[in-house]
């Protein structure tokens, strides 16, 4: 949320650092569920 700046939206998606971030299911006060999808080659 800090690097946002706010609290995300359904299916508002970030990436940090090469991950990507996607807000899954969200209500009025808090990230029920994020998805993440971090790539092949870091692993």
């Amino acid at each position: 949320m800090q690097l946002c700046g706010s609290l995300p939206e359904h299916g508002e998606a970030i990436d940090i650092k090469g991950d990507h971030f996607t807000a899954a299911i969200t209500d009025n006060r808090r990230i029920i569920q994020m998805h993440v999808k971090i790539p092949k080659h870091t692993l």
